[in-house]
């Protein structure tokens, strides 16, 4: 029987890694798998070009099937939502108006993507997936100029996640943290699902990393809002680890509510590349697929010269039958390229305009409004901040809501904060994410510590 294939490419530190899965009767099994060191280490996608393009080089030859790449989870934004709808076309659409809410580029310039979880009557369940395009190209670029054209861009955690939720539905909160030398993420899954995914980036064995405190912090944060959304909650934590991972990484995180974190080698998993191909063997539309059109664009532009390769390769052979028919068709073939190419040049150039109009008028209309800008909500923050009071964190979601975190030396001076807060028309809502007592300082003091959410005059409600 013939087979597909299908072949997921990632990069994960200094190694290029790939599994090329082949369909069979039944299912899919793994075909192959590789991974090859490379000289120097990607950060992100900011990628180092000439090793990595090496190694493609070398090897893209083996990749076989349609090839999906995966974009590191720091360099994109993935969030689970429940939206009120179960037709795909309006879902796309939802996804990309929520995406304003939370996302700090510009949506021209990002590439979103939806993947059903689960859908009951008409609300649906799903991960909404964007990056910017700048980033994909730089992906992609690497590939491309080796002669291969990617199908699809997943995101590397859902990989993981694809391993780790297959493990079988787990009841209740659970906490996955993925500890690798130079990234944390982190996956809540609520009765088998995942509920939340975030990426903590660089870790403190880099410059500017977070400190383990800070990661403690902000996964306690984490939990805050986790218990926002579905009230109070016990979670389970799992650490899965690599073997290049920090020791004092782990100690750190034992330290998480509800005792000791339970341990486990990410070796022991299939390897990221396979996760990736396996969910790209889900039926077609329904997994995450980041990649721009343009590359499909692309790809039916190959389909074509690949057919005018083969035409041309038939009119060599009547030419072998007369040299009459060769000319006739030779010129026939040549006035139809030459059609095809002056219509995509006579399309191309209103098409540009069209983009360039649209995007002058979007940047116009988001510079021009300022009444709700960083640095107007900061301007008001500051002046009404009273003595005693220090913020630790100020989070502007663009026309949406503020999130503040800080401390004050009593309870008593966050909540007259609060009260001169609600006398300005800049807030519809202020609400209190929590007030806690911090740990006494060497000198003996007490601090309490807080967090505010301020949603904004004439944002969403």
């Amino acid at each position: 029987m013939g087979s597909r294939y299908i072949t997921a490419v990632v990069w994960r530190g200094q190694v290029l890694e790939w599994t090329t899965l082949a369909e069979v009767k039944g299912g899919w099994r793994v075909s192959a798998h590789r991974e090859i060191a490379v000289e120097a280490s990607p950060a992100g996608v900011g990628i180092a070009v000439t090793p990595l393009s090496a190694a493609i080089r070398a090897h893209q030859a083996a990749w076989k099937g349609r090839v999906i790449l995966a974009v590191p989870a720091d360099e994109a934004l993935l969030r689970v939502l429940s939206l009120p709808s179960a037709d795909p076309a309006e879902l796309y659409s939802m996804a990309e108006l929520q995406l304003d809410k939370f996302c700090p580029f510009p949506a021209e310039h990002m590439r979103t993507a939806v993947e059903v979880l689960e859908q009951h009557d008409k609300v649906s369940r799903v991960i909404v997936a964007a990056a910017q395009r700048e980033t994909l190209e730089a992906l992609g670029a690497l590939v491309i100029e080796a002669g291969c054209l990617p199908d699809g861009v997943d995101v590397d955690l859902l990989g993981w996640w694809h391993h780790l939720g297959g493990r079988g539905a787990m009841p209740g909160c659970e906490i996955l943290l993925l500890l690798r030398a130079a990234r944390v993420d982190l996956i809540a899954a609520q009765d088998g699902q995942p509920a939340l995914f975030r990426s903590f980036g660089r870790t403190a064995g880099e410059a500017n990393g977070l400190s383990s405190e800070d990661l403690l912090e902000e996964i306690n944060y984490t939990l805050i809002a986790l218990e926002a959304e579905w009230g109070a909650v016990k979670p389970r934590f799992a650490i899965w680890r690599t073997a290049d991972a920090p020791p004092a990484w782990e100690q750190a995180l034992q330290q998480l509510p509800g005792g000791l974190a339970e341990a486990h080698d990410l070796e022991d998993l299939p390897p990221l590349s396979e996760g990736l191909a396996r969910r790209a063997a889900q039926p077609a539309g329904r997994q995450i697929n980041l990649a721009p059109p343009e590359w499909d664009a692309a790809r039916r532009q190959r389909r074509t010269q690949r057919r005018v390769g083969l035409a041309a390769a038939v009119l060599a052979g009547i030419w072998l039958l007369g040299l009459g028919v060769l000319v006739v068709g030779n010129q026939v073939q040549r006035r139809r390229v030459a059609a095809l190419k002056a219509d995509v040049a006579r399309l191309e150039k209103p098409a540009d305009r069209v983009r360039e109009q649209l995007e002058q008028a979007q940047t116009l209309e988001q510079y021009t409004d300022h009444s709700r800008s960083a640095l107007e909500m900061l301007r008001e923050i500051s002046q009404r901040l009273p003595a005693g009071v220090r913020l630790t964190s100020f989070i502007y979601r663009k026309n949406n809501s503020l999130a503040l975190r800080g401390e004050a030396e009593a309870p008593e001076m966050i909540y007259d904060f609060m009260r001169d807060l609600e006398q300005t028309k800049l807030f519809l809502q202020i609400k209190p994410e929590g007030i806690t007592k911090a740990p006494t300082t060497p000198a003996g003091g007490q601090r309490t510590q807080f967090g505010l959410t301020l949603t904004l005059a004439g944002g969403p409600a």
